[in-house]
C-alpha cells in the first residue's frame, strides 16, 4: 500500500481497477480454516494410501514426519491400518521405530485414547495359524517356546520394546477414569501373560515410583481408588493389585507390599468395598425372600379359591385375613432385620480395625451365610460387576491370610522345640502377651503324661 500510494501514476499501474478500500470480515480466519481442512484431507488420503499397500516403512516415516500435526482421527486411522495388516507388517513397522513413535504420541493428552487403541491392536496381533503350526513336529521345550512367542508376536514385540510398557504405565496419570481403567487392564494382561511380562511391569512400576517420588509403587493406585468413586475403576484397580502382589515370587516382598498398602490407608478402601458387597448381598437376599413370600401368598390365595369353590359359595372375604396378616408381619420384620444387620455390620467392621484376622473370617463367612445366620452358598448378585468385586476382595483376603500363615513359621524348624519356643517367646514380647504365654506354659507343664498320673 505504501508503494502504491507513493506512486503518482496509479492509473498507469492499475488500468481499469479500483483500489480496495475494505477487507471482508473473517477472510483471513476462513482462509486459515480452509487451509487446515485441505491439509487434513491430504493427510487422510496419504494414510489411505498406506492402508491399501504393505508399506510399513512408509507408514512409520509418515508418522515421524507429521507427528506434530497428527490428530485423533489420524491416529485412529493408523490403528485401523495396523489392525487390518498381518504380523509381518507389524514386525516391519516396529523395526522402523514405529512403536517408539506411537509412544511419543502418548505425550499429547488428546491422542492418549487412540494411542492405547494402537497398543491394544498390537498386543492382540497373532501370527497366522498356518505359519505358527508349519514348523514340524519338534518336541523340545525351546522349539515350543519359540512357537509360542511366534504365535503371540504382538505381545512379544510390545514387551521387548524398551519404552512401550513404561508409556502405558505413564498414561495412568490421565484425568479420564476410562483411560485409567484401560491402562489397568493392559497392565494386568501383560503381568498375567508370563514371567517376562510380569517383570517388565514391575520394572516400570519401580521407575514410575522414582519419577513421582512416591513411597511405594502402589501410591498412585491406592490414592485413585480412594478418591475415584467408580465401581468399574475400583474393580480393575483391585484386580491389578492382586496380580501384582500374588505373582511376586518372594514371600517377604509380598508381605512388605501389603504392609505398605495398609500404611497408605488401603484397609479403609477395602472396608468401603466390603460394605458395598455386603449391602448388595443383603438386598439380594431380601429380594429373594420377598419373591418367595409373594409366591407363597399366591399359592395360598389359589388354595383358598379352590376351597371356596368346593364349599359352594362360602364367603371368601373372611379367609384371606390370616394370609394378609402374615404378609404384613413379614413386611414389618424387614425394618428390624435391617437394623440388626447394620448393627452386626458395624460391630464387624469395628473388629476389622482391631484384628485383620477377624475381618477375614467375618467377611468370608458373611458371603456364605444368609440373613438369619444359616450357612448357604454365596448369594448370586444381579450386578456382574459386584460379583467380580466380591471375587477380587476374597482373592486379596485369602492371599493375605496364606502369606501371613506362611510367614508366621518361616525359617522355623518345627522339629526343634527350642526354636519353636524361642520364636513364640519373641512373638509374645512383640505383642505384649507375656503373661498369657506364661500361663500357657504352666498349663502345658501340668498335663500328665498318662492316666495313672492323675
Amino acid at each position: 500500500d505504501s508503494k502504491h500510494n507513493n506512486n503518482d501514476d496509479d492509473d498507469a499501474l492499475l488500468p481499469g481497477l479500483k483500489p480496495i478500500k475494505s477487507v471482508p470480515p473473517n477472510l483471513a480466519q476462513n482462509a486459515h480454516l480452509n487451509l487446515a481442512q485441505i491439509r487434513q484431507k491430504s493427510q487422510f488420503w496419504q494414510l489411505e494410501k498406506y492402508a491399501s499397500r504393505d508399506d510399513a516403512k512408509g507408514l512409520a516415516a509418515y508418522i515421524e514426519q507429521h507427528e506434530a500435526r497428527l490428530t485423533a482421527s489420524d491416529v485412529h486411522k493408523i490403528h485401523l491400518i495396523l489392525d487390518a495388516k498381518d504380523a509381518q507388517f507389524l514386525q516391519q513397522f516396529v523395526s522402523q521405530r514405529g512403536l517408539t513413535l506411537v509412544c511419543r504420541l502418548c505425550a499429547r493428552p488428546p491422542l492418549v485414547s487412540e494411542a492405547l487403541n494402537v497398543f491394544e491392536s498390537i498386543i492382540n496381533k497373532d501370527m497366522e495359524d498356518s505359519s505358527s503350526s508349519s514348523g514340524g513336529g519338534s518336541d523340545s521345550d525351546s522349539d515350543s517356546g519359540e512357537r509360542e512367542e511366534a504365535h503371540h508376536i504382538g505381545y512379544a514385540l510390545l514387551v521387548k520394546h524398551e519404552s512401550a510398557v513404561a508409556c502405558i504405565t505413564d498414561c495412568f496419570e490421565h484425568k479420564d477414569k476410562v483411560i485409567k481403567c484401560r491402562v489397568l487392564r493392559l497392565l494386568t494382561f501383560i503381568a498375567m501373560k508370563d514371567t517376562e511380562g510380569f517383570m517388565r511391569v514391575q520394572k516400570c512400576l519401580a521407575s514410575y515410583r522414582e519419577r513421582t517420588h512416591a513411597s511405594s509403587v502402589f501410591d498412585e493406585f491406592v490414592r485413585s481408588m480412594y478418591f475415584i468413586d467408580d465401581m468399574q475403576f475400583r474393580c480393575d484397580a483391585l484386580r491389578f493389585l492382586n496380580v501384582a502382589l500374588n505373582m511376586a515370587p518372594q514371600l517377604a516382598l509380598r508381605v512388605q507390599s501389603r504392609h505398605l498398602l495398609s500404611e497408605l490407608g488401603f484397609d479403609a478402601v477395602l472396608d468401603q468395598l466390603w460394605a458395598m458387597v455386603l449391602t448388595a448381598e443383603r438386598q439380594a437376599t431380601l429380594a429373594e425372600q420377598q419373591q418367595d413370600t409373594a409366591i407363597d401368598l399366591m399359592q395360598d390365595i389359589d388354595e383358598l379359591k379352590e376351597e371356596d369353590d368346593g364349599d359352594g359359595g362360602r364367603d371368601a372375604g373372611v379367609q384371606p385375613e390370616p394370609v394378609l396378616r402374615r404378609s404384613s408381619d413379614a413386611v414389618a420384620t424387614e425394618a428390624a432385620d435391617d437394623q440388626n444387620f447394620m448393627a452386626q455390620f458395624r460391630s464387624r467392621r469395628r473388629a476389622v480395625s482391631q484384628d485383620k484376622t477377624m475381618r477375614r473370617s467375618s467377611t468370608s463367612s458373611s458371603s456364605s451365610s444368609s440373613v438369619d445366620g444359616d450357612m448357604m452358598t454365596p448369594v448370586q448378585l444381579a450386578d456382574p460387576l459386584m460379583n467380580e468385586l466380591r471375587n477380587q476382595l476374597q482373592i486379596y483376603e485369602n492371599a493375605e491370610q496364606r502369606d501371613s500363615d506362611e510367614l508366621l513359621w518361616n525359617e522355623v524348624n518345627l522339629n526343634q522345640p527350642e526354636e519353636i519356643l524361642d520364636f513364640l517367646f519373641d512373638k509374645t514380647l512383640q505383642q505384649n502377651r507375656l503373661s498369657d504365654f506364661i500361663h500357657t506354659l504352666v498349663a502345658m507343664c501340668t498335663i500328665p503324661k498318662h492316666a495313672s498320673m492323675l
